[in-house]
């Protein structure tokens, strides 16, 4: 028995924590209208098509995860790397409640995805607000545009925003370390961005902070976790591990090995205290540790010896 989608879509929208507006926004954009025929299920294997598996394509809709669309940038790959999908849709109502969306709201979105996102917002800010959504990818702008038609909404295939307008809002559905000039341009005095805070490559989490504007800078708590792949233009490149075959100069003892310090949650509040340090890992020279890259060139790495309880901090020679 083929599931009802219209069916699955109002249980998940009765399933949303947040307010009568916003969920009324979702309830007039059934996720299913935007997904695409093809997904990626699993990390590793083959994409499923909707017509092969229609149930179980349902079920990946109308499941409270994020849907990847895309993988590897369009291409192949071992691995599906999500480059493209459908956030998570507590996420999506928590993102929008925390920039504040209402009627007549000027909007902007980093990252079009597939578009359900940019539905539910021009639903919400209704005929006196603007939406304009930004996509990096040519392809999935396309298909974007397709899906929204006849909403309001102007997708714009770019890698930043343009500088000739601003907006009350701008919410990005991509994680970034640094955030880029162009988003804080384009939002309004006291204007809010949301967006998603990688604090490192390998970081599965990216907590979400909702950031005021004053001046030139912006400020603001996080508020709540995420997981958002990295928006294209930050994504870490392979650096080669300094000084193989050098002898490691001890500098202090540290008080914990590289595995604690990634799996405590240490690091997202060690990398706000030290902005332009960049996390990498290897294999090598030592049985588990972690690098930091600075930019301006100087490294350290967080080891756990062998013979020792605890890492210590080196400096190469």
């Amino acid at each position: 028995m083929t599931a009802d989608l219209d069916v699955l879509h109002k249980v998940l929208v009765e399933r949303l924590d947040t307010t009568p507006a916003i969920r009324d926004a979702f309830a007039a954009h059934p996720r299913h209208r935007f997904i695409p025929d093809l997904v990626w299920p699993d990390a590793t294997g083959l994409p499923l098509y909707r017509t092969a598996a229609p149930e179980r394509w349902a079920h990946l809709v109308y499941s409270t995860d994020a849907v990847t669309t895309q993988a590897n940038d369009g291409g192949s790959g071992p691995l599906n790397e999500p480059s493209s999908s459908s956030s998570a849709p507590q996420v999506m109502a928590d993102m929008i409640a925390a920039a504040g969306i209402d009627k007549g709201t000027r909007v902007l979105e980093i990252g079009t995805g597939t578009g359900w996102n940019a539905a539910i917002l021009s639903e919400l800010v209704g005929e006196e607000g603007e939406v304009t959504s930004v996509e990096i990818d040519p392809g999935v702008a396309a298909l974007a545009r397709e899906r929204l038609s006849g909403t309001g909404v102007s997708v714009r295939t770019a890698a930043a925003p343009s500088t000739e307008k601003t907006y009350d809002a701008v919410i990005a559905t991509c994680a970034v370390t640094s955030i880029p000039h162009p988003w804080v341009a384009a939002l309004r005095e006291a204007g809010t961005l949301v967006l998603p805070w990688s604090p490192h490559p390998a970081a599965h989490s990216t907590p979400i902070a909702a950031l005021r504007r004053r001046g030139a800078s912006v400020s603001g708590p996080f508020v709540r976790e995420g997981a958002f792949m990295r928006d294209r233009a930050q994504r870490p490149g392979e650096l080669p591990f300094p000084g193989l075959g050098q002898p490691a100069a001890q500098l202090a003892p540290f008080p914990v090995a590289s595995a604690e310090l990634i799996g405590s949650g240490m690091m997202t509040q060690l990398l706000l205290m030290l902005p332009g340090v960049r996390l990498g890992g290897r294999a090598a020279p030592f049985p588990r540790h972690t690098r930091q890259d600075r930019l301006d060139g100087c490294r350290a790495v967080v080891g756990l010896p062998l013979a020792g309880r605890h890492g210590h901090r080196w400096r190469r020679a």
